[in-house]
């Protein structure tokens, strides 16, 4: 279905992630979902249709008083289809929303103290020299939170000042999650949240929000195997890239279960692991993960899908220029996008009266944008200023093959590129 579609793996990865939180249970490994099992829980569904609908039609009482008054016959049926307690509660979900808000919910908060406590627990500074490596981690469990945690607030502007609201809104409000301070400052929930539920979510808690400094290596290690359990192979590798830091045996013996994965980045980065003669190996002995790392790190990348940055690194090369050397001089073609990694270079302006303008760029920093999106000529010459400069190279040709295929990414480039522009426009008109 998937190839009939043309669904890639990335897209494939996005929607099972929203499906987790819209719909858990199409995700829940015990839910048994045979042609026979399918067939039983329908009859049930169907018999109970029946019944709540001929009762209705001769009392006015709502749902849940309903159920209580024909709790027999209920229990009757239930005994006739072999319904277990979760089917029931599953079944009766979809008769009554809130019954299926309240299900919902409680799977979702089921899942956030651990993504809490693992972003908390990766900011520890046994770990903290891979600060690249970690930021891409970080960001995909921050990504996580925010989607578990929007969902939950969508719940409660819904239910209002019901009990489940109130309920729920305590539960989020004790958990103390930084993401959720930062969805209420940025989102417009308190215009949407009964006055009662916003003070739960926003009352001190007996936790902090600090990222406390006490966890121990095998805490950080625990943390990291279970996120190489996830579906993004660029996480996945990241992570056996941490492991391997802090314990390269472990890492090597977690690699094992990956070396022949479909994924190239994980593949190769587990290949590497297992083949490392020396412990603690650098980022740039694994040439797709740091090119992944440094793409997800850069402001024109930032949380671009993780298969287009696949598809990026697998395309771009790594070029290393000595102190002085020119990266590009004015009036050549742009063919490739420039991404800084490492050292620093300079921009040098070439002014309308004659003078030289050097504007400095580090890491991270992209070099002529503009120029590559429109095929034109570089206006300014580039050099690199320290000793090793670093760049990541992108042909323009592939550059231009993602903008057609992904039309998310092309709209980031334009809202990015809108801004570059802007900024570029109020440094020339400035004083």
């Amino acid at each position: 279905m998937r190839l009939e579609l043309g669904i890639t793996d990335d897209e494939h990865r996005k929607v099972l992630e929203e499906l987790g939180v819209e719909n858990p249970e199409l995700l829940d490994p015990d839910r048994q979902r045979t042609l026979e099992n399918q067939i039983r829980l329908n009859g049930y569904r169907k018999s109970l249709e029946r019944l709540m609908l001929l009762q209705q039609q001769s009392s006015n009482e709502n749902f849940d008083q309903l159920l209580q008054q024909n709790s027999s016959e209920i229990g009757a049926l239930r005994q006739q289809y072999f319904i277990t307690s979760q089917e029931q509660e599953w079944i009766l979900s979809g008769f009554s929303p809130e019954a299926g808000d309240k299900r919902r919910a409680e799977f979702l908060l089921a899942q956030l103290p651990s993504l809490i406590t693992c972003y908390r627990v990766l900011n520890q500074p046994i770990i903290r020299q891979h600060q690249a490596v970690l930021t891409l981690i970080r960001e995909s469990i921050y990504h996580k939170e925010e989607l578990i945690i929007r969902s939950i607030l969508e719940i409660l502007a819904t239910q209002q000042n019901s009990a489940l609201a109130l309920k729920l809104g305590l539960s989020l409000g004790q958990m103390s999650s930084f993401v959720l301070v930062e969805l209420l400052e940025a989102e417009p929930w308190k215009q949407r949240l009964h006055p009662e539920i916003l003070r739960y979510l926003t009352q001190p808690s007996s936790e902090s929000n600090t990222c406390s400094i006490e966890s121990s290596p095998s805490e950080v290690l625990q943390h990291l195997e279970a996120l190489v359990g996830d579906q993004n192979p660029s996480l996945q590798a990241a992570c056996l890239y941490i492991i391997a830091q802090l314990e390269p045996e472990r890492g090597k013996t977690i690699a094992s279960q990956f070396s022949s994965d479909s994924s190239k980045v994980l593949k190769e980065t587990a290949e590497l692991l297992i083949s490392q003669h020396t412990p603690y190996p650098s980022l740039d002995s694994f040439p797709t993960l740091e090119k992944v790392v440094y793409l997800f790190n850069s402001d024109f990348f930032h949380r671009m899908h993780p298969e287009t940055l696949v598809s990026l690194a697998e395309r771009a090369d790594v070029k290393t220029y000595t102190q002085n050397q020119v990266i590009t001089e004015a009036g050549d073609t742009c063919r490739e996008l420039l991404l800084l990694l490492s050292g620093d270079a300079e921009i040098r302006y070439q002014l309308a009266n004659n003078e030289i303008r050097v504007e400095s760029l580090h890491p991270g920093e992209t070099l002529d944008e503009l120029d590559v999106l429109a095929h034109s000529q570089s206006r300014n010459t580039i050099i690199a200023s320290s000793p090793k400069t670093r760049i990541l190279a992108i042909p323009v040709h592939t550059f231009d093959d993602l903008l057609d295929s992904d039309s998310d990414f092309a709209r980031r480039v334009l809202e990015l590129e809108s801004r570059q522009l802007q900024r570029f426009m109020r440094s020339i008109n400035s004083p």
